[in-house]
């Protein structure tokens, strides 16, 4: 079996390196949508938190207005 030409080897080798600098940018592809999957769960969880008004307190009984005395029924001042 004959030596590969050394244009050959530099060709298998520019593929290799390449081929392993592709998988480590799938690697970090991958630790990328894990992190920002967990930053989308933490913002969400935030987002619930303040998003929920706080509880009311019991309302006052409302007062019912007194209502005025006609013109006609009120004493007259002289």
């Amino acid at each position: 079996m004959p030596a590969a030409p050394s244009s050959d080897l530099q060709q298998l080798n520019a593929i290799a390196m390449v081929r392993q600098r592709i998988d480590q940018l799938a690697a970090g592809q991958e630790q990328m949508t894990r992190e920002i999957t967990k930053m989308r769960a933490a913002e969400q969880e935030i987002l619930d938190k303040i998003s929920v008004p706080p509880p009311r307190p019991a309302a006052a009984p409302a007062h019912k207005p007194v209502p005025p005395t006609p013109p006609s029924q009120a004493p007259s001042v002289r």
